[in-house]
């Protein structure tokens, strides 16, 4: 199994709303580091950062996400 971010969703979100990523990621509650790691599909971070995202910005966490078998 597979499991992707889709990094679209943010980067479109965030010209959407004009934010640089140290906006995004105060925004968020995440570090810059997360933030990057998201970029790459790094998965190596704590899903609270997804809520957060997805709290803060009326994504659905769920969204963000490809799972593919």
């Amino acid at each position: 199994m597979t499991t992707t971010v889709k990094t679209e969703i943010i980067i479109d979100y965030r010209k959407a709303n004009n934010l640089t990523v140290e906006e995004f990621c105060k925004k968020c509650n995440i570090s810059k580091q997360v933030y990057y790691k998201l970029m790459k599909s790094n998965l190596n971070f704590r899903a609270e950062a997804l809520y957060n995202i997805g709290k803060n910005t009326n994504l659905l966490s769920n969204d963000l996400l490809i799972i593919e078998d």
